[in-house]
């Protein structure tokens, strides 16, 4: 279980657009990180990300397509690729100007 650079772009969108929300488990962007190596989640073009936060335990996942979403509950938050991808080019040029 290895923490990428991806992880930690995915964890820091995560928290800083989801981390307000009422019932959010995590506290801090490495928490994420974490979670998201250990359930060894690598997302490519055209994936979604999928929070499943029913029943117990959060889970990460992914989809990439609606036939995919069956493994799913209906509680499940669905981000896309693009907004990730936004997300990254975002941070990125936040870190360039550091």
């Amino acid at each position: 279980m290895r923490v990428t650079y991806q992880h930690k772009v995915i964890a820091r969108h995560l928290h800083d657009a989801y981390g307000r929300i009422s019932g959010w488990p995590f506290v801090s962007p490495q928490e994420i990180e974490e979670e998201l190596s250990r359930q060894e989640v690598h997302l490519v073009v055209g994936d979604y990300l999928v929070i499943d936060t029913g029943e117990g335990a959060i889970g990460f996942g992914k989809a990439a397509g609606l036939q995919d979403l069956s493994a799913h509950g209906k509680q499940a938050l669905i981000i896309p690729y693009s907004e990730l991808e936004r997300a990254f080019h975002g941070q990125h040029a936040e870190w360039v100007e550091l």
